[in-house]
């Protein structure tokens, strides 16, 4: 007897149903055979905004009293990283000081002059020894015997990190100088407002953000290995649409507040950014984009060319931020360090300032830290 046509869809929903909790239920095994927390199986993806799930194991995490995050940092050891570049892959071992940061035992000279670096991974320099990351290599070129540059960037901060741990933390090291190589965290971690004018683009985000993503782990799992194949990061906000500029001049006038409050001197850095090895390319949408603030992302623009885009447009907003302010400084050594890398192309020397490990390169090589922290150390007033 042929089934009703009701039945049909009971029957589908039924099937997809039954088979959608099975591969929920094969993934909250397999990450407990993994982790062997009770947590994977009992629990909801994402349990009270602290579930060991979403929060690497060599981090300490600081909460406010609502459980949301305020900051992070590393957990004080030795620990190993690949890279690859120059041809070959390469393993580095990376030190992390008892106070949580990518530096050498601070030093805290009494008559010294404390230079403190914030960033995200790009300035913690994963994938080069430590000596060789930009902030180590520019407390080389300015040593001179009473100062100290910190490196106190964190894999993954963004503005907000940022301001919150210098306001709760790191101000007490008592910086003459903070240095802000930032940007491109607030961009690709979403900090910014959703633009979405359809009601079921809203619809969507809702299921997405409150019903599904971090609390449905097979949903999780798969929604972020599509969204590395699509956009090359995991993040998978970054399918919606959203304006990043209003929280991050937010939180960088904060900081702006904060160090003058603090009679700290207080430097912002551009970030430089990959483009398939193509220098010049960036070279040329920096121009346009410095000439025409009005400048658009063309509509066949991919996903790696959008994101330098959209840190070119918000590096000329802080640019004018500091021109308002005037006591900020604002370097820039993007033409330098891309002409150096024109020089390098054309002579054949195939030395990479980029590491291959990133899929949005932003991670310089030991050669990409120098040449960076040099031009830096030209243009710095202290």
């Amino acid at each position: 007897m042929a089934l009703s046509k009701t039945k049909k869809v009971l029957f589908t929903c039924a099937t997809l149903f039954i088979l959608f909790l099975s591969v929920e239920i094969v993934v909250r095994v397999a990450y407990y055979m993994k982790y062997h927390n009770i947590n994977w199986l009992i629990a909801p993806f994402k349990v009270d905004g602290k579930s060991p799930v979403i929060y690497k194991t060599n981090m300490d995490y600081i909460f406010d009293e609502k459980g949301e995050i305020l900051y992070f940092k590393y957990k004080p050891g030795v620990y190993t990283n690949k890279a690859s570049y120059d041809g070959k892959d390469n393993v580095i071992r990376y030190y992390i000081n008892k106070c949580g940061f990518r530096n050498r035992d601070i030093a805290l000279l009494k008559d010294g002059y404390r230079i403190i670096c914030f960033d995200g991974s790009a300035t913690v320099g994963l994938e080069s020894p430590d000596d060789q990351t930009w902030p180590a290599y520019l407390n080389q070129f300015l040593s001179k015997g009473n100062i100290e540059v910190i490196n106190m960037a964190v894999t993954g901060h963004n503005s907000y990190e940022i301001f919150n741990l210098l306001s709760m933390e790191a101000y007490k090291y008592k910086p003459d100088l903070v240095l802000l190589y930032m940007g491109r965290n607030d961009i690709h971690h979403n900090r910014g407002n959703l633009v979405m004018n359809k009601w079921y683009d809203k619809l969507l985000y809702f299921i997405h953000s409150h019903i599904l993503y971090y609390k449905v782990m097979s949903y999780t799992y798969i929604i972020e290995k599509v969204s590395v194949l699509k956009q090359g990061n995991a993040d998978p906000f970054l399918f919606f649409p959203y304006n990043p500029y209003p929280e991050f001049i937010k939180n960088f006038n904060k900081i702006l507040d904060f160090c003058e409050n603090n009679k700290i001197k207080i430097a912002y850095i551009c970030e430089v950014k990959n483009y398939n090895g193509d220098p010049q390319r960036c070279m040329d949408l920096l121009d346009k984009i410095s000439r025409d603030k009005n400048f658009k992302r063309p509509n066949k623009t991919d996903l790696k060319e959008g994101f330098i885009i959209n840190l070119f447009k918000l590096q000329e907003i802080v640019r004018d931020i500091c021109k308002e302010r005037k006591d900020i400084q604002f370097i820039d050594p993007r033409t330098e360090f891309y002409e150096v890398m024109l020089k390098n192309n054309k002579q054949g020397d195939k030395k990479d300032f980029f590491s291959d490990n990133n899929m949005d390169p932003a991670h310089l090589t030991p050669l990409g830290n120098e040449v960076l922290s040099d031009v830096i150390s030209e243009k710095i007033r202290l």
